[in-house]
């Protein structure tokens, strides 16, 4: 079943162009960790702002939580989650590093928040990418990405 959590954003950004910052996550997430990643965006501003230099915020943006189409069976002892930025604009005070330096802060992000919500016994694979609105220096790509990431939660686990 699809089922999706929007929660919209609002900030003025130089270029105008809209970025997206979504989170595409397991449906066996506890839904406190789906309400704590949807408050995350004030925690995402202040890790990429550094990065990202915006002058006023992250820019009219969409910022959403949403559950997987479907689940694949196989891996019902292992969780994952997608993060994407999207529709990034490469700009002069922004350099290759800016980008893969924010890709990184995301994911510490995310994991820290996700963590606390999964047993200590599970193990929940994540991904984050960045969308770039062009193609970045010499790779020709507009993707900013990294080796999937495998990590198990904090959360302690019922004695058997």
């Amino acid at each position: 079943m699809y089922s999706e959590k929007l929660l919209y954003l609002s900030f003025e950004r130089t270029n105008k162009k809209p970025m997206k910052l979504k989170a595409n996550v397991d449906d066996r997430f506890p839904e406190e960790l789906v309400r704590t990643l949807n408050a995350i965006k004030p925690h995402a501003a202040a890790v990429l702002q550094p990065f990202l230099k915006n002058t006023v915020g992250m820019g009219p943006a969409e910022f959403f939580v949403q559950h997987c189409d479907l689940n694949n069976e196989a891996c019902a002892a292992e969780q994952g989650c997608v993060v994407i930025l999207s529709q990034v604009s490469i700009t002069d005070s922004r350099a290759p590093d800016d980008f893969r330096n924010a890709r990184a802060a995301l994911a510490n992000l995310y994991i820290e928040a996700i963590q606390k919500y999964i047993r200590s016994d599970q193990r929940v694979q994540m991904t984050v990418s960045i969308h770039l609105d062009g193609p970045l220096g010499k790779t020709g790509s507009n993707l900013v990405e990294g080796a999937p990431v495998w990590f198990t939660g904090l959360k302690q686990s019922l004695p058997q």
